[in-house]
Order: structure tokens, then C-alpha cells, then sequence
């Protein structure tokens, strides 16, 4: 349980820092290490999201999604800070692409560079062609089938809509995740700066190998003409819990 805590907030946003208890590791990469793809006719949504835990400003992430009518593309950028965050000094970079389906994503391709400062090591995390490679400077390289289901981001940020249920791997692994209840027309207020109004609540359990749930709740409204996730809450055990709030467009 506790490498799926890691691996849950290190993908979440390598984690915005999200959440000194799901992550412990700096990154230092730029994009440019990380294949990228372009379409003429595709759209583009800049999302920038304010991360807390609890109370505690611990990050800020900045995210890209481009669709076009068959697929999608999500990067990142996560980067931490506030009283929390400074503690952690992580910045993160991701990569995910896939197909879109009558606005459902699958997965194909997913790269997330790791760094720790202090240990002097470094991780990469490539999946492509339904094959998974982790390259560890500390430890040997690790290649193995891709299990099936989405990577965490585009499970977390890529959908506009709540699902029943959905699979997710976590490097090796796969877990379900399970709507338990839909809000339609919940009224959300975050504040002056960021994104409120009519949304769509989604209440999740993240149900785990030995039957252990968390729960996570995405907020989706509208922002710059599409459906995006304005809000996410994830209750992360004997912690507050961590919470993205989408900023308004400057």
C-alpha cells in the first residue's frame, strides 16, 4: 500500500507536491526530453491548478490539453511552493497521448521524468507500444507488458464527464475505479480567482488490490468554452486532504 501511495501522488502531479505523503521525489527535466505531437487542427486548453493540502499552499501545476476529434494530448508541468512546497523543492514533467472516443481517452503512450536532487538519481517512466520500460540510474533497467487501463493524469485531468468505471496502472499494476454517486447542476464557489459555478460532482473510490478504498472527487464545469475538471479532492489517510482548484484565464 504505501508504493501505491508513492506512485498515486508522484503521478498525480509528481505531485504537485501534492502531497508530501504520496511524494518524495525532485524532478529536473525540461519538455524537451519528452516527445511531443502537433495537429493543425486540434484544440488547445491551458489549465492551471493551485494545490493544497488542507489549508497548506504545497504547488502549482500547469497543464495542456490538446484534443482533436480522434485524439488527445496532456503535459505537464508541476512545480511546488508555499510553506509546504518549498520544503519539497520538486518540479515535474509528463507527457500522455492517446485516442479520444466520443470523448472517452485510452491511454498509448505516457513518459514522466523523476530526479532526486539529494540522491543524485534519475527515473524515467516510458510506456509505448503496450510495453513499459523503467530506467533507474541506481538500479537496473525494468521492461515488462503494460497493464491495461489509463495512466493516473489522463485519468484524472483528460475526461469531461463522470464514468462508472474506469482502470488505471500504476507502473505494474492495475485498480479500479468506481463512480459512487453523480451531482449534476452542484454549485461550486472557490474563491475570486478561480473557476465556480454550475459543475457536475463525480464521487470515486480508488479501489486498491486488498480491497482498501480512498475516495476522490472531480468537479467538472466549463472553462474556455469546454468541460474540464475545475476541482479535485482526494482524501489521503491521517492527512488533509489534497485539493486542485482550477484558476480563472487571466
Amino acid at each position: 500500500m504505501e508504493r501505491l501511495d508513492y506512485s498515486l501522488g508522484r503521478t498525480i502531479f509528481t505531485v504537485f507536491g501534492v502531497v508530501l505523503y504520496f511524494v518524495s521525489s525532485a524532478i529536473g527535466e525540461t519538455t524537451d526530453d519528452i516527445e511531443t505531437s502537433s495537429d493543425s487542427e486540434s484544440q488547445t486548453v491551458a489549465l492551471i491548478y493551485d494545490v493544497k493540502l488542507g489549508f497548506f499552499a504545497v504547488g502549482v501545476t500547469d497543464l495542456e490539453l490538446t484534443t482533436t476529434n480522434e485524439s488527445y494530448e496532456l503535459k505537464g508541468d508541476l512545480n511546488t511552493g508555499g510553506t509546504l512546497g518549498q520544503l519539497l523543492n520538486l518540479h515535474g514533467e509528463f507527457v500522455a497521448t492517446g485516442t479520444l472516443v466520443e470523448l472517452i481517452p485510452t491511454t498509448k503512450t505516457f513518459t514522466m521524468i523523476e530526479e532526486k536532487e539529494k540522491k543524485q538519481t534519475r527515473k524515467e517512466i516510458i510506456v509505448k507500444d503496450q510495453t513499459t520500460t523503467i530506467k533507474r540510474t541506481d538500479r537496473d533497467d525494468w521492461e515488462f507488458a503494460t497493464p491495461s487501463g489509463n495512466d493516473f493524469m489522463t485519468t484524472l485531468f483528460a475526461y469531461s464527464s463522470c464514468q462508472d468505471e474506469m482502470q488505471v496502472f500504476d507502473e505494474d499494476e492495475t485498480f479500479m475505479v468506481r463512480l459512487k454517486e453523480e451531482f449534476s447542476d452542484k454549485k461550486l464557489s472557490q474563491g475570486k480567482q478561480y473557476v465556480s459555478g454550475v459543475t457536475t460532482q463525480c464521487h470515486y473510490e480508488f479501489i486498491y488490490d486488498d480491497d482498501e478504498t480512498r475516495r476522490v472527487d472531480i468537479w467538472y464545469g466549463e472553462f474556455e468554452d469546454r468541460i474540464v475538471p475545475v476541482r479535485l479532492q482526494i482524501r489521503i489517510r491521517f492527512l488533509p486532504s489534497g485539493i486542485f482548484k482550477l484558476r480563472k484565464a487571466e
